[in-house]
């Protein structure tokens, strides 16, 4: 079975999305047939979207912007529906958010299983991971695991499904730490990057 694993994030490294397919990669079995790809403008070409069509599989990495999908997948989401063949690919989806709750993906989800619909693919679930912002912070998941532990268990789980072409039940999960904590280290480097950016902690919340 041929497996696509697609980085949806417009950013070009260090993306929460790709340090999650990096991840979860290491947990397919060695003989898995694995293909990875990047989607990270607003159109993609014919050769793509026909290598695309043409997998048993795919797995969507995508980081939620503004509850939903960012702009550019959505273009390229389109390219493909007016391709589509009348072929069953199973369609999984990881989709990571700042928000500490994973459930906030639950929109983007839906958006997904309705492109599948349109296409006639199958939506067989995923991963709705709330806390992404530990990930871009640390740039290596394998750093500070007791705080991704829920993460890396449930990535292996779900990769265990797509090797075997199985249905994943969509869940939602979220880093290991307090809300409280996770929320003040939030606000911590926001301060910082706003200082950093040549702008002062009084700027933070001015109304223009």
């Amino acid at each position: 079975m041929k497996i696509a694993l697609i980085n949806a994030s417009p950013k070009p490294a260090f993306s929460g999305s790709g340090l999650l397919l990096a991840e979860m990669r290491k947990s397919f079995p060695k003989d898995a047939e694995l293909v990875c790809y990047e989607l990270r403008r607003k159109n993609i070409s014919e050769f793509t979207v026909k290598e695309l069509i043409g997998m048993d599989a795919w797995v969507i990495f995508i980081p939620l912007y503004v509850d939903a999908l960012p702009s550019h997948l959505l273009s390229c989401l389109m390219q493909i529906e007016s391709a589509a063949p009348k072929k069953r690919i199973k369609v999984y989806g990881v989709i990571n958010c700042g928000f500490y709750e994973g459930e906030q993906t639950d929109v983007a989800f839906s958006v997904i299983r309705n492109f599948c619909t349109r296409c006639g693919f199958d939506f067989y679930g995923g991963l709705g991971i709330g806390g992404g912002g530990i990930l871009s912070m640390n740039q290596m998941l394998a750093k500070q695991k007791h705080n991704k532990i829920g993460i890396l268990i449930r990535l292996r789980a779900l990769a265990g499904k797509v090797a075997r072409g199985e249905r994943y039940p969509l869940r939602y999960t979220s880093v290991n730490m307090p809300e409280k904590v996770y929320k003040l280290g939030a606000e911590a480097t926001w301060r910082i990057v706003n200082v950093l950016n040549g702008n002062k902690l009084k700027d933070i919340g001015r109304k223009y």
